[in-house]
């Protein structure tokens, strides 16, 4: 015994294999900028362990 579906129901499109890709991502951009501040500020001689040592 199969029950007809709701007339309200409307069966969804098929699932794709893979979603497309959004328009505004760019793949290994998105730390770019933290790794370029950090690499240009050197380190100060008080944040050395070596400075904190007795």
């Amino acid at each position: 015994l199969q029950v007809p579906p709701s007339p309200d129901y409307m069966p969804g499109p098929e699932e794709p294999e893979q979603a497309p890709p959004s328009p505004d991502y760019i793949p290994g951009s998105e730390h770019a900028d933290d790794e370029i501040v950090a690499e240009d500020q050197p380190y100060t001689e008080d944040a050395s362990p070596i400075a904190q040592s007795p």
